[in-house]
């Protein structure tokens, strides 16, 4: 199930970073107004979603501790016992309205794949901030599968080029010496 939502959730990452390139590449539009909309959708989804959510009842499990899917009361509370929550709350939200601006303001200025080799980026900050705050333990695997990762990225968005079996016969520079050799490109 993990596995088929995180397919899922690259399919709208993807999905986003592809109507984004193609609205901010063909459209004059402001980063911020972009990211500040997407914000007020959200909002007003999570308004509308929240009431129904509260109505639903479940077992006490891993994703139902309090017997409804959603205990936006509950959270309150726990706003006041532990203000530390709060704050934190506070910070996510800059940080996530920091990182689509900057994002969205990547996918203006440069492209869509820039900004993936960007966010490819952030998940090794996070993996090496976890080691070094000792949140997590070093694993051999996990480094083979960051470096195959940030491998990949810089290949498919032509940052490196692979000069053998074939891989760098589709390039944008390799295509672009194919026409200007058969006279399209003059």
């Amino acid at each position: 199930m993990g596995i088929l939502l995180l397919i899922i959730a690259q399919l709208f990452s993807g999905g986003l970073y592809v109507v984004e390139d193609k609205l901010l590449g063909d459209y004059y539009l402001d980063p911020l107004k972009v990211v500040g909309l997407e914000g007020l959708w959200g909002f007003i989804m999570t308004l509308i979603i929240l009431p129904i959510f509260q109505q639903i009842n479940c077992g006490p499990n891993e994703l139902c501790y309090y017997g409804k899917l959603e205990d936006t009361p509950r959270a309150f509370d726990d706003f006041k016992a532990n203000p530390t929550i709060l704050v934190l709350s506070i910070l996510i939200c800059f940080s996530i309205a920091s990182f689509n601006a900057f994002g969205v303001t990547v996918t203006k200025n440069a492209s869509s794949a820039q900004r993936s080799t960007i966010d490819t980026s952030r998940t090794v900050l996070v993996w090496v901030v976890q080691l070094s705050t000792g949140k997590e333990k070093f694993d051999w695997l996990q480094l083979i599968g960051f470096f195959l990762l940030v491998l990949g990225t810089l290949v498919y968005n032509e940052i490196l080029v692979i000069p053998f079996y074939g891989f760098n016969e589709n390039t944008k520079a390799a295509r672009e010496r194919r026409a200007k050799a058969e006279g399209i490109l003059d």
